[in-house]
């Protein structure tokens, strides 16, 4: 199986939106959330990606290649992290691997794909019951000081969330772009998201939308469970702004495609019961 270049960058374009540069004709190239930077040749009969070091784990559909024969004179400016000596290359044989790899590049690990979801198997009706024990008792942890490492946490937190995102739209969609698939689409670019979410955080003033429980951040949190999620009020509609809150990871879990003002409904009883 091979995957053309031009689907290639359809995909990619889909996940990473406007390009690094100006693309040319031989050369397009992409930066992704975490700053890495990865481009492909436009007119190869295969599509081949430069990528920045190291190289990843045995990926299906994935080889990687000898030489990163990295000396194209397109390959400058924010790509130029691309022409040093260690650059890597890699020949993508399908979309599915090739979102297999971009999950690897993105920053999640490998591993994370076949393994189960940090809280499966948790009985998540008995974890929230015992957050809210703690939150009546005043037991959960107050809102950190907003230190340098507190503020570099809150930061990691914006960029995992957007990269969820970014990763939720990419995966409902196996065609060219994410509005094909109803209910997984970004109504807004990278940097109105980015906004967004800061919004919401100073709007919800770092709280949960729907506990009122106070977020943890990534690097210093003390329970995942506490991370804020991205949530779509309405789970039938979009990522677009009037449709999101900010939530607690556990919430986000619980909730699922569930009706809002049900769940909110639910909720209050369990906090009188």
């Amino acid at each position: 199986m091979t995957l053309a270049p031009a689907e290639a960058e359809r995909l990619l374009r889909s996940r990473y939106g406007e390009p690094a540069k100006a693309p040319t004709d031989y050369v397009i190239g992409f930066r992704n959330p975490i700053g890495r930077v990865l481009a492909i040749h436009r007119i190869n009969k295969t599509t081949c990606v430069w990528f920045q070091p190291p190289a990843p784990p045995p990926l299906a559909g994935v080889a990687l290649l000898a030489a990163p024969k990295n000396g194209n004179s397109n390959i400058n400016g924010p790509l130029a992290p691309l022409k040093r000596p260690d650059t890597q290359r890699a020949e993508i044989d399908s979309p599915t691997a090739l979102q297999r790899f971009l999950e690897w590049y993105d920053g999640a690990p490998v591993e994370a794909l076949k393994t189960p979801d940090p809280l499966d198997g948790i009985d998540s009706t008995s974890a929230f019951s015992t957050l809210l024990q703690k939150e009546a008792k005043g037991d959960l942890a107050k809102d950190e000081k907003a230190d340098a490492r507190y503020l570099e946490a809150k930061e990691k937190s914006i960029l995992d969330i957007k990269v969820s995102v970014g990763k939720t739209v990419f995966n409902s969609n196996s065609q060219v772009v994410p509005t094909t698939v109803k209910n997984k689409e970004l109504h807004m670019s990278e940097a109105e998201l980015d906004k967004l979410i800061r919004d919401l955080l100073n709007t919800q003033e770092d709280r949960c939308a729907i506990t009122g429980l106070p977020f943890q951040f990534l690097g210093v949190q003390k329970d995942d469970n506490m991370l804020p999620s991205l949530d779509r009020i309405d789970s039938d509609g979009h990522y677009a702004k009037g449709n999101l809150q900010l939530v607690c990871r556990f919430i986000n879990f619980w909730k699922q495609a569930s009706d809002d003002k049900e769940f909110r409904r639910l909720l209050a009883i369990l906090r009188k019961s």
